[in-house]
């Protein structure tokens, strides 16, 4: 069994030993001409002339019929009358973001000359892996998981929502998650404006506000499982300090003031004292 690596661009793993005394260009330098085995397939695939039966070999069956050489020149050479073996990549997690996509692809297109030919799809240079695997039809367009919240908007409540986006998240694996927060949010943040100002945080929250609380609690809800929304690719970030708020009461309500109005209250009463 040959292990074949999956790496984006310029992510390559490197070995070495941490016990020697090297410098961090001196490893750099030491590995800079040693190809992997996804890049040394890219140039094996580019060196063939068009119409090649190599060309139609997938990245995981390429060593069926060629032999990784590690020692000496990182090429891939024609197996021959050598052993048969059978390729196997290493495993990539959904959440692993474009690393999934990019094995995903790698198990679909055969013949890849580069990191731009699996983003391309019938002529046209897609900027993601992931943009790249939807056109070509292989990932699902997330339409249960925007049919689930649809319907469920008309019945729970957005506490409700929120835990049932949740689940969403971390066991349906959803192709473009911010897409469903974008369409929803609105419907799981419904009660956060009041829940703000009963509990003294924000009297008049914006709706930027709003969503972002949203967010924090969404946060929470993923941390018990490990996860955390920058684990699901293009999920919006919190970016308030709801913590801090949440654990001091006293402080949160002392920052609900309006400087502007307090001052002139101020003015207004300081030229009504007496001189005593």
């Amino acid at each position: 069994m040959v292990h074949l690596q999956v790496h984006l661009p310029d992510l390559q793993p490197v070995v070495f030993n941490v016990e020697e005394d090297a410098h961090g260009q001196d490893i750099i330098t030491e590995h800079e001409g040693h190809a992997t085995t996804l890049i040394g397939w890219f140039g094996a695939n580019a060196a063939l002339p068009e119409g090649n039966p190599k060309l139609l070999l997938l990245y995981q069956d390429y060593p069926s019929e060629n032999v990784w050489n590690v020692k000496g020149n990182y090429k891939w050479s024609a197996r021959g009358n050598k052993s048969f073996a059978i390729g196997r990549m290493y495993h990539a997690h959904p959440t692993s973001g474009e690393h999934f996509y990019l094995r995903l692809l790698l198990t679909t297109v055969p013949g890849a000359t580069s990191f731009e030919y699996l983003h391309t799809f019938e002529g046209t240079l897609y900027p993601t892996f992931k943009d790249a695997c939807i056109a070509c039809g292989l990932l699902e367009d997330d339409s249960e998981w925007h049919q689930c919240l649809r319907e469920a908007r008309f019945m729970a409540t957005g506490y409700q929502l929120c835990h049932l986006f949740v689940t969403i998240l971390c066991d349906c694996t959803p192709t473009d998650p911010r897409r469903l927060w974008e369409e929803f949010a609105d419907h799981i943040c419904d009660d956060l404006a009041c829940q703000l100002a009963r509990l003294h945080i924000r009297e008049n929250p914006t709706p930027e506000e709003i969503r972002d609380y949203g967010l924090y609690l969404i946060e929470q809800l993923l941390s018990p499982s490990g996860k955390s929304l920058k684990d699901f690719q293009g999920m919006p970030e919190v970016t308030g300090n709801w913590e801090a708020n949440l654990h001091n009461w006293l402080i949160a309500e002392q920052q609900q003031y309006d400087s502007a109005q307090q001052a002139q209250l101020a003015a207004a009463c300081i030229a009504k004292l007496n001189p005593d």
